[in-house]
């Protein structure tokens, strides 16, 4: 029998120090740019030119519906200072444009220049499915082209928050407006008036032409134009992979492997058998800068994975470490844990910069009464003199011991302990994770319950010193579980 996995483990380990201190001596760092919110304000009328500034009134809106188009539905083109901010109401500019005038954009931009603009596309009488904007090639009385390839409709698709290409399907529900943001990437190289035409399609609809003139004259600009926030250039970061490239970002170093010992900037992790860390060291002096002469162990213990049930504690065997993939950025692993009534799998992968994510599935061989599925973090006592997270504020850790329960109405669901220059974050997790809000949007979006580590208030995490070390021990409690039911943890940890 197959169930949602019960027990999800993420751990997050981020090896770092207390506080950054910096270079004595070092020379001071350039002041970033200063952004003028008021002279943005009155950059010719920029940002407070927008369609929405004046609506149409009940007669004027009556007087544009009594057209009814062949399309069955109305486009406007804007360009990009006017802002179409408004969804169910039209604005006046739109009701008194000639109707030669609605489906023409002509637009002055500068060679180099990403230059974005606006379609709005008005559903007075049925809902619209399925609408695509297709560009043409522009071309000028040279006949040089601007590639219909070098432009773009945001809303139907482009790179995802993973990296990924993405496309999207785009219907306008009958009475609303959709505006639709597109860019021109216009080549260093161009000059002169361009024309051309993009075409607006829709299921069951015939298509609407949009002309196009992009007069293009005066210096190159540099970075398309993204220096200047008024241009609305920087939409293109919508489709950056910029920390998705298997290199790592500067002044990180690549990882290095030597058998089980992973090496990072600051540090070394050495795993054992299980793949869980062994042994975590950071190489920072009590400045907080790196040296390779010096050595601080986070770890007391390794950590430890344990599965306790009515019978005792399993004994998992583990199967050899299998590498899965190794990059400049990253590393992935695996390795398989047998034992008499459970088996479980470790996947990991490390990030450049000291974070490991872990995600540990158990799947019960057979009926049987689980006691408790637990991870146990033995931190030095050097690497343990401050405390921040799960409710205690950051300072000194406590002598107590420190008892925690999940409560998502509170924002906790990890803990950091640490001295200046060494350190270990621990973030839980669930398969349902997903990253909180912060601050005063909490309420909108507050940490899902872990059901694998909260299991019904069962679990929670227990944080105590002891003669060698300080133990986070994160418990998950009693459940019972049927043959080949299916649980996972997920852990994250940076160092």
């Amino acid at each position: 029998m197959k169930i949602k996995p019960f027990f999800i483990f993420v751990l997050g380990l981020c090896l770092a120090p207390a506080m950054a201190v910096p270079v004595i001596g070092a020379p001071p760092q350039d002041q970033e740019l200063r952004v003028d919110p008021m002279a943005e304000l009155h950059r010719d009328a920029k940002f407070i030119d927008s369609t929405e500034l004046t609506l149409v009134t009940p007669v004027q809106l009556e007087k544009l519906l009594k057209e009814k188009p062949a399309a069955g539905y109305f486009c406007f083109a804007e360009l990009r200072d006017k802002e179409i901010r408004q969804y169910d109401s039209l604005p006046v500019i739109w009701a008194e444009r000639p109707v030669s005038q609605r489906n023409v954009l002509v637009a002055s931009a500068q060679p180099g220049e990403y230059y974005p603009w606006q379609l709005g596309v008005y559903a007075p009488y049925k809902k619209l499915d399925n609408i695509r904007l297709v560009f043409g090639d522009l071309t000028n009385a040279a006949g040089d082209k601007i590639s219909a390839a070098a432009m773009q409709c945001f809303n139907m698709g482009g790179i995802n928050q993973h990296g990924k290409p993405f496309t999207n399907t785009i219907n306008i529900p009958k009475g609303l407006i959709q505006v639709l943001w597109s860019g021109i990437d216009i080549p260093k190289t161009a000059s002169g008036t361009y024309r051309g035409k993009a075409v607006l399609e829709v299921d069951g609809a015939e298509p609407t032409m949009i002309d196009i003139t992009l007069n293009v004259g005066g210096p190159v600009l540099e970075n398309g134009g993204r220096d200047e926030s008024w241009r609305k250039s920087r939409m293109t970061w919508l489709n950056s992979t910029i920390g998705f490239a298997e290199t790592p970002t500067a002044p990180y170093t690549p990882l290095k492997r030597d058998g089980e010992t992973i090496s990072y900037l600051g540090g070394t992790v050495k795993l054992s058998a299980d793949g869980l860390p062994a042994s975590i060291v950071t190489n920072y002096d009590q400045a907080n800068q790196l040296d390779r002469s010096i050595s601080n162990e986070v770890l007391a213990k390794p950590v430890a994975f344990v599965v306790e049930t009515s019978k005792g504690t399993e004994k998992l065997k583990p199967s050899k470490i299998e590498f899965l993939k190794q990059t400049p950025a990253t590393l992935e692993w695996k390795v398989l844990l047998k034992g008499s009534d459970v088996e479980a799998e470790c996947l990991a992968k490390m990030l450049f910069d000291g974070t490991i994510n872990y995600q540990l599935k158990v799947t019960a061989l057979r009926d049987v009464q689980v006691k408790d599925i637990r991870t146990v973090f033995d931190y030095t006592h050097y690497a343990s003199k401050y405390i921040m997270g799960l409710g205690v504020k950051g300072g000194a850790r406590p002598d107590s011991t420190i008892d925690w329960k999940w409560d998502t109405i509170k924002q906790q669901d990890r803990i950091w302990l640490g001295n200046v220059n060494a350190g270990m974050q621990v973030v839980f997790k669930d398969s349902n994770y997903k990253r909180p809000l912060v601050n005063i949007y909490y309420e909108f979006g507050r940490i899902r319950y872990p059901h694998s580590w909260g299991n019904d208030n069962k679990g929670g995490i227990n944080i105590t010193e002891q003669a060698n070390a300080t133990q986070v021990n994160a418990y998950s409690g009693e459940r019972e579980r049927s043959k080949r039911a299916k649980s996972s943890i997920s852990i994250s940890t940076c160092s």
